[in-house]
């Protein structure tokens, strides 16, 4: 058997709540077999180990404070995970769309545009 594809999921900043945006889509893709890690940024540091072996890093940005530190953490994660597809995800992603981009990531979704 294969080893399943590997993602993980990061919140930058999210007021102290639970970020219900990683929790979500670590369910559903957990349920179709990925191996998912989630990383909350408020409470734990950028280490190589979740990142290393990473098929998809994906932050989410739901807010601006969340996009400044998702923009900062960014170098960090392609030296940790160079082989990973980046995504950013969440409200303020396609608004700083180019930025992002710049910054080496492949997809910007916003599903609330």
């Amino acid at each position: 058997m294969a080893d399943p594809f590997k993602v993980v999921l990061v919140n930058p900043y999210e007021l102290g709540r639970q970020p219900f945006a990683l929790a979500e889509p670590a369910a559903w893709l957990k349920r179709e077999g990925f191996a998912v890690r989630c990383l909350d940024l408020s409470l734990e540091k950028l280490e190589p180990e979740p990142l290393a072996a990473a098929n998809v890093v994906a932050l989410y940005v739901g807010m601006h404070t969340a996009t400044r530190i998702a923009i900062e953490a960014l170098p960090r994660i392609r030296q940790l995970a160079p082989e990973a597809h980046l995504c950013v995800y969440g409200l303020y992603a396609p608004m700083n769309e180019a930025l992002l981009r710049a910054q080496g990531v492949g997809t910007v979704l916003g599903g609330e545009v």
